[in-house]
């Protein structure tokens, strides 16, 4: 009468999945380098010549286009500078905000009413 233990299937589960996953990167590792799918640098039998200047991406500005994008800005500058408002000093509400919003926030996490 053989004796059948419990962990034979895991282990027996665990070497296949151990099998496959080798058999998968050992075909990975087979894969042809020269083939048209392969991406990365392509060796062309020259060094490359970095002293050559790479061209412009788009047309550069001209002095008449920047002056004119300059004065632009600065009159929007002015505009908004002339709108722009001073903000609040009430000491008094934000000492009290700041005495009272500690106290608040426990409260509601607490979730005790307030009084």
């Amino acid at each position: 009468m053989a004796l059948r233990t419990e962990t034979s299937r895991p282990q027996h589960a665990a070497a296949t999945a151990l099998l496959l996953f080798a058999g998968v990167m050992l075909a990975g590792c087979m894969s042809d380098p020269g083939s048209p799918a392969s991406t990365g640098a392509k060796d062309t039998g020259t060094y490359p010549n970095l002293n050559i200047k790479p061209g412009q991406a788009t047309e550069q500005l001209t002095p008449d286009q920047v002056a004119s994008k300059a004065g632009e800005l600065r009159a929007a500058q002015q505009a908004n500078a002339s709108q722009a408002g001073t903000a609040p000093n009430d000491v008094v509400m934000l000492r009290k905000i700041g005495e009272t919003h500690a106290k608040e926030a426990l409260d509601e996490i607490e979730a005790k009413p307030t009084n």
